[in-house]
């Protein structure tokens, strides 16, 4: 421990403390730059792994767009639908025009492809009110035809006691033809009011009124002839 705080030698006492000196801050110099090259190699590591987090963070906001982007155009399609468009809105033109073009391509309706009635508005008739005839011709069959239900086709007639009272043919023979295309299930419906006055036919003028009692009426259209309706005039 003497010879270290009093250097013994041929040489002043103040070189050895120079050397000393020399010697200390050599050491220091060596010692920092260890640490330098320490700190040299393990700082790119510790870097990278401090900087590991933040790019993780922009990736994860970079895919909660992405996605939600296939959402977008989803719920934009989804008002689009073409339901404005109304598919079944615009077939019925399509339908209304196949059903005027066939008015000229359907055949004839046979009489079994029909059907035929007639009805009163009341079953029985005060003095002075006149009975009200509705004829209907009805397709009955599968497929679309024509028919004729001009006044040239069609007849009322009322009959008592089997004899002939009225005929809607007597005072208004022949007429217009008017040939309509029936799909099936389809109804034609005419209206016909009577005067409660007999007819002969060619319509000669001072007909007697028909007296109270039972009738019936009977409709036809060309060659079908309806079953008859009953009703009572008083």
């Amino acid at each position: 421990m003497g010879s270290l705080l009093h250097p013994v030698g041929p040489l002043p006492p103040g070189a050895y403390w120079l050397r000393r000196a020399l010697a200390l801050v050599v050491l220091v110099v060596i010692v920092v730059a260890v640490g330098w090259a320490v700190r040299a190699v393990a700082g790119p590591g510790t870097d990278k792994q401090a900087g590991a987090g933040p790019p993780s963070s922009p990736a994860a906001l970079a895919s909660s767009p992405t996605s939600a982007a296939p959402s977008s155009p989803v719920a934009a399609s989804s008002p689009t639908p073409a339901k404005s468009a109304t598919p079944t809105a615009s077939a019925r033109p399509t339908d209304t025009a196949s059903a005027t073009a066939s008015a000229s391509t359907a055949p004839l309706c046979a009489d079994a492809q029909l059907s035929i009635a007639v009805r009163t508005d009341h079953p029985t008739y005060p003095a002075g009110q006149q009975p009200k005839f509705t004829l209907a011709v009805r397709n009955t069959g599968t497929r679309d035809c024509r028919r004729n239900v001009g006044q040239d086709a069609l007849e009322l007639r009322v009959i008592s006691g089997g004899v002939e009272v009225w005929s809607s043919d007597h005072c208004s023979p022949g007429g217009a033809s008017d040939l309509r295309t029936l799909t099936p299930g389809q109804t034609f419906t005419a209206t016909v009011q009577w005067a409660r006055v007999s007819s002969q036919p060619g319509c000669p003028a001072n007909q007697p009124s028909a007296a109270a009692g039972s009738y019936s009426v009977v409709a036809r259209d060309l060659t079908l002839v309806s079953p008859p309706a009953t009703f009572t005039l008083q």
